[in-house]
């Protein structure tokens, strides 16, 4: 039977689910990409991150990206509240009903909307007081109704332009993370679809030229697996010189990965692990790992979540 003790500290390590922005302060070790990427967000209105399957991208938006631009917004520093948009909606893939043509624009107007909705939802305690102010105005911006199978593609276009415009007005600045873009390419759906990666990466681009009509007031960051780089060309006639709006982050240097497990296994008040067993495991997840030669943090995560439950509930 668990102690009492056991549920005073949550388990660190979210398992096979990307770190959310409740295990902020357990994401350790990505510091510099955040830095980096606010750069590049500083410099350009629409960014990319990319990496290898399984390095972290959602992982380095949720827990680390969004609560520097949490924080960012609080101080007044240049960036709007952030929406973060990554559950798509395979419905509007797969009914026979959808007009397709107009269904990108549909699905992104639905998507921001659950974005505003989960923002609202979550406890943030005493933090970020600029959110609590931000939540008000954008839940105060009615969503545009659309039915996807009678909309055509103008209004549709229309009503999502409007529906960011109006956002973007209410609060000032606007930052739309699209995670996964994969998947709204269609990765999730069979063989590629190349009218539907050209109609979706046409509204994302659509809505980056009118936003930046505006005074690019409205920053967008597209995150996607580093094997679809190459079908992101369609956006070219939208936003020019996508090469140098891409940051790619590496897999962490063992060592780092050390001192990062060493670090938050402290925080759970418990030497679930020392540095030298931290070593071995880390050493041996390499060596296994023949591919890249890199640290499978899954592995090692599964592993770190089963010492926990060992020294917390056993």
């Amino acid at each position: 039977m668990a102690s009492r003790a056991s549920t005073s500290i949550p388990c660190p390590w979210p398992g096979p689910e990307p770190y959310g922005e409740e295990r902020a302060s357990y994401f350790l070790g990505r510091d510099d990409d955040v830095l980096q990427l606010l750069h590049l967000m500083d410099i350009h209105p629409l960014v990319m991150l990319t990496a290898q399957s399984g390095i972290g991208k959602s992982s380095l938006l949720q827990a680390g990206l969004v609560p520097a631009l949490r924080t960012l917004r609080d101080q007044e520093e240049g960036f709007g509240p952030v929406l973060v948009i990554r559950s798509w909606q395979r419905e509007f893939r797969e009914s026979k009903d959808v007009k397709k043509d107009a269904s990108s624009f549909s699905l992104i107007i639905d998507e921001i909307g659950k974005a505003i909705e989960a923002l609202a939802d979550k406890d943030y305690g005493n933090a970020y007081e600029k959110l609590k102010e931000d939540i008000l105005k954008l839940k105060a911006v009615d969503k545009p109704k659309i039915d996807v199978g009678e909309a055509n593609v103008s209004a549709a276009a229309n009503a999502l332009l409007y529906y960011v415009s109006r956002l973007r007005r209410a609060t000032g600045k606007l930052v739309l993370i699209f995670d996964q873009v994969e998947e709204l390419l269609g990765s999730t759906f069979g063989k590629p679809d190349l009218a539907l990666e050209r109609e979706v990466l046409g509204a994302i681009g659509t809505l980056f030229q009118e936003e930046r009509k505006q005074g690019a007031r409205t920053r967008f960051v597209l995150s996607l697996r580093e094997d679809y780089l190459g079908r992101m060309k369609p956006l070219d006639r939208f936003v020019s010189g996508l090469d140098s709006r891409l940051y790619r982050i590496d897999p962490m240097p063992e060592a780092i990965v050390q001192s990062t497990v060493l670090e938050v296994a402290k925080r759970t008040k418990k030497v679930i692990i020392n540095r030298r067993e931290a070593q071995r495991l880390i050493s041996w997840l390499t060596a296994n790992e023949r591919s890249t030669g890199s640290v499978d943090l899954l592995r090692l995560q599964a592993i770190l979540i089963s010492l926990f439950k060992i020294y917390y509930i056993l």
